[in-house]
């Protein structure tokens, strides 16, 4: 039996399309609706986490109710942990993030019991790595860097070349990860869809052996298990793509097309935007918080 629907994967940037891309290959026959927000929580670090809540509720919601999707992946760990709570008891079918898959998968690759785990402020500001990896492994030591910079490095690299390619992008660099090294982690966690982007220059400046994770690699054997054991049907022919942004539709493609080294990706402008946007600056969460400040 098959199952045409398509797998719906949401993202607070561009960095979801490395995890797409890595999904796309070892599902060929799946169908994929891609949401990314570029205007509204771009920049997830300077957004108040009712916000972010609230877009992950919504999207989730309207990925299977508007396009009936028979999976979801939210892609993005800080959407992912401040919409965990409602996740978890939202019954819109099988659903998964990053925090688990990396954290198990970190915890297996691990030599020394010595974890890093680089993310955003925000990601590392809830304990969620930390707490997560102390279930899977309790001796682990857990090391845990906020990088707020690195996501502006990935999507404005193109605006500043001299800036972000030069001594800036050592500085970050050496500043981020001077207190894993210090600490002895063999295995860090990027805790942040963009952050494989920037594996080479990890690898480069960190200059001892090292294993990298995300949880694109285990989100991807989690669905091969739903597969395997007959809770999700797949595909019967070659899937398809949609794409959907928010905002800033040129800058966006032209992101996708370098990090994918693809230059067919072409994203669509989400005609349902501006209706699911003011839906959330009227909800009750957001109001409060915008009514405190």
């Amino acid at each position: 039996m098959w199952d045409d629907r398509p797998i719906g994967l949401f993202d607070t940037g561009v960095g979801g399309v490395l995890v797409f891309e890595k999904l796309r290959r070892r599902f060929p026959t799946e169908s994929f609706i891609c949401l990314a927000d570029a205007c509204f929580l771009g920049m997830v670090d300077r957004v108040h986490p009712s916000v972010t809540r609230a877009w992950s509720r919504s999207t989730a919601t309207r990925l299977v109710e508007e396009y009936g999707c028979k999976a979801l992946i939210v892609a993005c760990n800080s959407a992912y942990i401040a919409g965990r709570d409602y996740f978890s008891t939202c019954h819109l079918g099988p659903m998964a993030g990053p925090v688990e898959h990396a954290a198990r998968a970190a915890a297996s690759a691990t030599r020394n019991g010595v974890v890093g785990v680089l993310a955003t402020g925000y990601t590392v500001s809830t304990q969620v790595y930390q707490e997560t990896l102390k279930k899977v492994d309790p001796s682990l030591m857990v090391i845990q860097e906020g990088c707020p910079e690195w996501v502006q490095w990935v999507e404005r690299a193109e605006d500043d070349p001299e800036r972000w390619n030069g001594s800036y992008k050592k500085h970050l660099l050496e500043l981020h990860l001077k207190p894993l090294r210090t600490a002895g982690c063999d295995t860090i966690i990027l805790g942040c869809t963009h952050f494989p982007a920037l594996a080479t220059p990890i690898r480069e400046s960190y200059a001892l052996p090292v294993t990298l994770v995300d949880g694109a690699e285990g989100i991807g054997d989690w669905m091969n298990d739903l597969f395997s054991c007959g809770a999700l049907l797949p595909g019967s022919k070659q899937g398809g793509l949609t794409y959907l942004v928010t905002g800033e539709l040129d800058r966006f493609q032209n992101l996708g097309r370098r990090l994918l080294n693809d230059e067919h990706f072409t994203p669509q402008f989400d005609e349902g935007w501006p209706s699911q946007g003011e839906e959330i600056r009227a909800s009750k969460e957001v109001r409060a918080m915008l009514a405190a400040s």
